[in-house]
């Protein structure tokens, strides 16, 4: 009903509109800012992840602001300039998520040695006593199918221009980054989430510019096109996937060529789509975010560094990193060592970035509801109220829908409903 008035003031002005967005909280004289907005669908998200990473999300988050304040008060904060997408944070914090995130998915990988290691021996002994029949793939092709992919992106990479020398580093960060933001969605439950930073600048940071060189600096600019918005990634969407089909009985290989399927429709689907109304409404007059300032940004943002080239390692950013290593890596072994403990490693490892920023404040107020009502109600009030914010994601994309639908019918543009 809220967001409905939204839809219907874009037509009749006189109608109230909500505010999805309130008035920012300012602290340190207005230095740093923590954003006020509260998204249904989020609240209603959220109220299904465990209390304990709801809470360390937003602690976490406020945190991490409160230690930017102190060193712009001091006047300690970092210069360093790193991408457009680090914009909201100072670069320590930014380097302090790298290090977490490192920590958190090479832990992942620790955890799972012994199956990894299955993997590989049935990959190269079709003999070998490990059954994969249940799975997507098997494991011969997988590895091979994966071996292969790398090498094939190796090429293309160092014929567009990236040295060798530097493919390994880049590539494997990379690598990182899609099993931190997979694992992140599919096993803790968190709607969304993103990388700490861009693997292009943290290439550049960690080992400077004079090995990369100028060709390489542009060659890294086109990789934003696959490696820097994560959030639609493909294997967020296949984890899930598979998480489901475990309740399906059988062989599940027919699924792979189902979602092979439906990404190359995705792929055509969404090229035909994007040259059609650009070619018939000129790109230059449709969204002035992803049309014009997101398609620039991505080019002046290693503008920047090309015009400041050489640039030297950032040995700051180093130490940095590992203290978000150290804190991840305390936090993991205090959250298995002691059942009291109220803070959750996965908290820590997303709070920092423009996205977090956008939903902390709804990650608050889903806390505190789901608080109120596990402690006053109980595991069946937390039952009985789950319908209601269930409903929350249902409605906002149902009236989302709906104005669509409308503004289409009406040949109306511009009615902003929700950011979710």
């Amino acid at each position: 009903l809220l967001l409905g008035l939204n839809g219907l003031h874009h037509y009749v002005p006189s109608v109230p509109k909500y505010p999805v967005y309130f008035p920012a909280l300012r602290i340190f004289e207005g230095k740093v800012v923590l954003p006020l907005r509260v998204t249904f669908a989020w609240v209603g998200f959220f109220y299904l992840v465990n209390l304990d990473i709801t809470f360390s999300i937003w602690v976490f988050y406020v945190l991490g602001k409160i230690q930017e304040g102190i060193f712009k008060a001091v006047g300690i904060a970092s210069t360093e300039q790193l991408s457009l997408y680090s914009f909201s944070q100072t670069a320590d914090l930014t380097h302090q998520a790298m290090g977490a995130c490192l920590v958190f998915v090479l832990y992942s990988l620790w955890i799972g040695r012994k199956h990894l290691r299955e993997v590989w021996r049935k990959a190269w002994d079709r003999n070998a006593e490990i059954d994969d029949s249940g799975e997507l793939l098997s494991y011969r092709t997988a590895v091979f199918g994966f071996m292969g992919s790398l090498v094939f992106i190796g090429v293309w990479l160092w014929a567009s221009g990236i040295p060798l020398i530097i493919l390994p580093l880049f590539v494997g960060t990379c690598l990182i980054f899609y099993v931190f933001v997979t694992r992140v969605i599919a096993t803790a439950g968190v709607a969304t989430a993103r990388s700490p930073m861009v693997a292009a600048f943290f290439v550049i940071s960690g080992i400077g510019t004079s090995v990369i060189g100028a060709k390489g600096l542009v060659a890294l600019t086109f990789t934003y096109v696959w490696q820097s918005e994560m959030r639609l990634f493909p294997m967020i969407a296949c984890a899930n996937g598979l998480k489901l089909a475990e309740s399906v009985k059988g062989t599940k290989k027919r699924l792979f060529w189902a979602m092979g399927i439906a990404l190359v429709c995705s792929l055509a689907g969404a090229t035909w789509i994007i040259l059609t109304i650009c070619y018939d409404h000129g790109g230059i007059n449709l969204h002035k975010f992803f049309m014009n300032h997101q398609a620039m940004r991505t080019f002046t943002d290693m503008a920047r560094v090309v015009k400041q080239h050489p640039v030297a390692l950032d040995m700051r950013g180093w130490v940095f990193t590992g203290v978000g290593a150290a804190i991840e890596g305390f936090l993991m072994f205090a959250q298995h060592r002691f059942y009291w403990w109220p803070l959750h490693p996965v908290g820590f490892v997303i709070s920092v970035g423009w996205l977090t920023g956008q939903i902390w404040f709804s990650v608050f107020v889903a806390w505190m509801l789901k608080s109120i009502i596990v402690k006053y109600g109980g595991a069946r009030a937390f039952n009985v109220a789950k319908p209601l914010f269930l409903g929350l994601i249902l409605g906002e994309a149902v009236v989302a829908g709906f104005w669509l639908v409308v503004d289409w019918l009406m040949g109306e543009v511009g009615n902003s409903i929700t950011n979710m």
